[in-house]
């Protein structure tokens, strides 16, 4: 389940949005019909969705859980390819709105370092394997999310890229220098600056480690001046509509850490539910229809120089 989809359905409940909320991971839970003519789902309560009404959709975390389900893993990757469908059926039909699916497939953190130096300032990073890296202090990070073999997460930690292991892949970056760690959230052209209310740590790299045993608040932070307008840019010649930017900021330029595609940002919005309805108005505008995209290139030149609403929790 998710929290953000909970509050857009309330929302959608206050606006006398109708609303049709698809649970992937509980899917077993609706029954499911697609023919030549479209497809219709209903819900536990009887109540149906025809894809002839969907007006918009919204694509959230429709991911299923293997340990939350008691079907095979061939059933969940038929489900799982069948949502990915119904996603790219919207997207045909201009009905998907403001969240590219799996857009990190085609904008992962590299490609993202490679744009970004063009608008932030970006720390010094390598990538590679069977190497001999030299001493010193950088940072160690994952570029995939696949868990460890012990189950656990390699979260970025500081290391001394000597004591590296050579015939791993290791993605290491230089330390970047910062007061507080902060995050922009991009919607639809909209721009919110938050940062944590206090320093980092000495020993601290990655504040995920620490919010849920420190006191971690985040505050309404003022972008610098001419930092707005290079987010603006940057998600423009990225082809996103929305993302999460995350930045070490302090005395000196904002260092670009990466951008989260499909961020949470639930934990950000305040008791109004600003960011909620700001992420509501922009699925319920047909401009911010999603449309299959191209690698990010503008800006970017050749190195050869020749002339020549069916809000689901998941879709919501």
């Amino acid at each position: 389940m998710d929290g953000s989809s909970d509050i857009l359905s309330a929302l959608c409940r206050r606006r006398a949005l109708e609303l049709f909320r698809f649970n992937v991971d509980r899917y077993l839970d609706y029954a499911f019909l697609w023919e030549p003519e479209g497809f219709i789902i209903t819900d536990s309560t009887g109540r149906c969705l025809r894809s002839s009404e969907v007006a918009a959709c919204y694509w959230r975390k429709p991911f299923i859980d293997a340990d939350a389900s008691s079907t095979s893993a061939w059933a969940r990757a038929q489900v799982q390819y069948v949502v990915r469908e119904m996603a790219n059926w919207c997207m045909a039909r201009g009905l998907l709105r403001l969240v590219e699916p799996d857009a990190e497939r085609r904008f992962g953190k590299l490609m993202q370092m490679d744009l970004a130096q063009l608008h932030f300032s970006v720390p010094g990073w390598t990538v590679g394997w069977n190497q001999t890296w030299p001493p010193g202090v950088r940072v160690v990070k994952s570029l995939a999310s696949q868990l460890l073999d012990d189950g656990g997460f390699l979260f970025t930690r500081a290391v001394d890229p000597s004591h590296l292991a050579a015939p791993h892949p290791w993605f290491v970056q230089d330390v970047a220098e910062g007061i507080h760690d902060a995050t922009v959230l991009y919607i639809a052209g909209k721009v919110m600056g938050f940062r944590i209310d206090h320093p980092r740590r000495p020993d601290q790299v990655d504040w995920r480690t620490s919010i849920n045993v420190e006191d971690t608040t985040w505050v309404r932070w003022e972008l610098p001046g001419g930092m707005e307008s290079a987010v603006v840019a940057f998600m423009g010649d990225a082809g996103l509509r929305f993302g999460r930017l995350d930045f070490i900021v302090g005395d000196v330029a904002p260092h670009f850490l990466e951008v989260n595609t499909n961020g949470q940002y639930g934990w950000l919005d305040n008791e109004s539910f600003t960011i909620h309805n700001a992420i509501l108005d922009a699925i319920m505008d047909r401009e911010n229809a999603v449309m299959a995209a191209s690698p990010p290139s503008k800006g970017l030149q050749p190195e050869n120089k020749q002339d020549g609403l069916a809000l689901t929790n998941k879709i919501v």
